[in-house]
């Protein structure tokens, strides 16, 4: 009968995380798994600390592609969205579209991610729709007996 050895799991604390990834970064994730040894790590481990400490943001994991607003600029937005709607004025997904571009297109820095500058961002209306239901602001049609003629109203559903 063979006898396997099982690998015992050991709590690494984030501070400890923390330094193997800022050394991996600086030296290199062989480097690293060389240096912290003792530890037994593997080199995806490392190399997944090495991209989240080297940046600066310890809690992000996220993956995929980057919003197209900062989130500054997105809170400006919804700024502007609950302040109309609290004004009784209707907003239209194309009017979040034309406060956001108007907003980028001021600034000459950011300017150059908008796809008519040579960036590859495109603020369209299914952005819009997306980034207010994200916030819990939904694009809905109001629902009575019948059927209204209205155009569609942003409702304001919950604001955290």
């Amino acid at each position: 009968m063979k006898k396997y050895l099982v690998k015992k799991k050991t709590k690494i604390s984030e501070d400890k995380k923390r330094e193997i990834g800022r050394y991996a970064h600086s030296n290199g994730i062989s480097a690293a798994l060389v240096h912290y040894a003792y530890l037994d790590l593997k080199k995806s481990t490392v190399g997944d600390w090495k991209k989240r400490h080297s940046e600066g943001n310890p809690g992000s994991t996220t993956k995929g592609r980057p919003g197209s607003l900062t989130k500054s600029e997105e809170e400006k937005v919804l700024e502007w969205v609950v302040n109309n709607q609290e004004c009784g004025k209707t907003v239209s997904a194309q009017d979040v579209v034309n406060f956001s571009h108007g907003m980028i297109a001021s600034d000459p820095q950011r300017k150059t991610i908008l796809e008519e500058f040579g960036g590859d961002i495109t603020l369209t209306q299914r952005w819009a729709n997306a980034m207010l239901a994200r916030h819990k602001i939904v694009s809905r049609r109001a629902t009575t007996g019948k059927r209204s003629k209205d155009p569609v109203k942003l409702v304001k559903v919950k604001f955290f």
